[in-house]
């Protein structure tokens, strides 16, 4: 049940990220298919990531750490391109299908208040992205390269400013504000 009273939550110094790495081969395609169409500044293998979800604040009756809920490999498909800025850099963001990520959202969404976004499901593939590809024709070719793309382990976990903005960004840097 979820404590909705501000007053009695607990503060994190740090965030509470829920996601998945991807596997191996898959960051492989990723590199490939940016080398190839021209794309650079791509995510570093260590940020190649499948964000879910973050938390930003811990209530009473919530639980307090990090809890193991992915089971097993996820595949992600049907890949849209979009081209966003982002706490100022302009990002290269693939956004995907998958309705077992769906539900994991909304179990995390059940167990904690303060899921600090809506699901999105994407992952950031560049950043600092400075293309002028036509992002429809590059998505078609993105889902030829990869149909799916498969996670690999967990990354739950807690996280300070500048790791969970290299999980959600794929970049070490912190914005300037």
């Amino acid at each position: 049940m979820k404590n909705t009273e501000k007053e009695n939550a607990i503060p994190f110094p740090v965030y509470l990220v829920y996601g998945m790495d991807l596997e191996t081969k898959d960051k492989e395609i990723i590199r490939n298919f940016c080398e190839d169409y021209g794309i650079t500044e791509v995510v570093e293998d260590k940020y190649l990531s499948v964000p879910v979800a973050v938390v930003d604040e811990v209530y009473e009756n919530e639980p307090q750490g990090v809890m193991k809920i992915f089971k097993g490999p996820v595949r992600l498909s049907g890949f849209k391109l979009r081209s966003e800025d982002v706490d100022g850099v302009r990002c290269l963001i693939a956004e995907y299908e998958s309705p077992t990520m769906e539900k994991y959202f909304e179990m995390i969404a059940d167990l904690y208040e303060a899921v600090d976004h809506d699901p999105s499901f994407d992952l950031v593939i560049a950043h600092h992205y400075e293309g002028d590809h036509d992002l429809e024709n590059l998505s078609y070719h993105l889902n030829r390269y990869a149909p799916y793309l498969t996670t690999s382990g967990d990354i739950s976990g807690l996280y300070d400013d500048r790791e969970t903005n290299a999980i959600m960004l794929g970049y070490d840097e912190v914005p300037e504000e």
